[in-house]
């Protein structure tokens, strides 16, 4: 019994620093483009250019960034639009999306796990464009 306790502690100990190892890894993001359609790809880059041009400022949180819009239909109409697209290729995010009482403005946070704010910095550049 003594032989078989030793080689499971053997066993534990040699497995605790790779998993370790594995879980201080970084997460990598990457968007899947095959998860939309040609159609759906061209509905996106539309949608996306409401977006642009609606955006007025963006703000960084912890995990992510929230985007502040008029909240006007057609931005509020390109929003929801764009989000389950987005979704469907780049499924690690969160999306929320708030509109502020009485003709306030429309916000959109994308959120995710650590280091996703430097993935929606290069992959959607076009929001911070001003």
């Amino acid at each position: 019994m003594n032989a078989r306790f030793a080689f499971l502690a053997t066993v534990a100990a040699l497995a605790l620093p790779c998993a370790s190892a594995i879980a201080e890894e970084p997460t990598r993001f990457y968007c899947d483009r095959t998860a939309l359609s040609a159609e759906q790809r061209v509905q996106i880059r539309t949608f996306g250019h409401t977006l642009h041009d609606a955006v007025q400022r963006s703000r960084e949180l912890p995990n992510g960034y929230e985007f502040e819009f008029a909240s006007d239909a057609p931005t509020y109409q390109a929003l929801v639009q764009y989000i389950p697209l987005e979704r469907a290729c780049c499924p690690f995010f969160e999306f929320n999306v708030r509109v502020a009482p009485n003709g306030g403005k429309l916000y959109w946070s994308l959120t995710g796990p650590t280091g996703v704010k430097d993935f929606i910095r290069e992959e959607l550049a076009w929001l911070f464009e001003r």
